[in-house]
């Protein structure tokens, strides 16, 4: 079986090509895109391709995905990938370990969103992120309400309806 495993970054993204019968492998430091990785997944004969959970794994599995290649999104959180004890740790290592841990069936896999849901989450992020001065829009509203509430002969902010 043919392994790529891929230690992805922002711009860069070293990828391991991993034979599970010769234990032989070779890397390939690739640039993070669309384009690249859809020549570098469509030269190498690959059955499987894995990854860590972070940023751009989502649309990079969407991309493996339809070009019908099996893809494992992987947790990094777990026992197995604590650096302890570890002097030296690249690029070419997380890559490495990610591809034998892969053909050992020693990783987690994580659940990926589909991409309409990615898109829905990150709205609701950027949402978040538009504070008004008085607090978020939850306690704007809240404000409003119990203005409206005084304005009718109640009295402001208190619990009496």
């Amino acid at each position: 079986m043919k392994i790529l495993a891929l230690d992805l970054g922002k711009f860069n993204t070293m990828c391991c090509f991993f034979d599970t019968k010769t234990r032989k492998h070779s890397f390939l430091n690739a640039a993070t895109d669309r384009d690249y990785l859809t020549t570098v997944f469509k030269k190498h004969k690959i059955d499987l391709v894995v990854m860590e959970a972070c940023g751009p794994s989502g649309w990079i599995a969407d991309l493996a995905k339809s070009l019908e290649l099996e893809t494992v999104v992987c947790s990094t959180n777990e026992d197995a990938w604590k650096w302890a004890n570890v002097k030296r740790k690249t690029d070419k290592d997380d890559a490495l370990k990610l591809a034998r841990m892969a053909s050992m069936d020693e990783l987690k896999a994580v659940h990926m969103p589909t991409e309409a849901h990615r898109e829905f989450r990150s709205l609701v992020k950027y949402r978040k992120t538009l504070d008004y001065p008085g607090g978020s829009l939850t306690h704007l509203s809240s404000t409003h309400f119990q203005y409206a509430r005084a304005s009718r002969g109640y009295l402001a902010f208190t619990r009496f309806a």
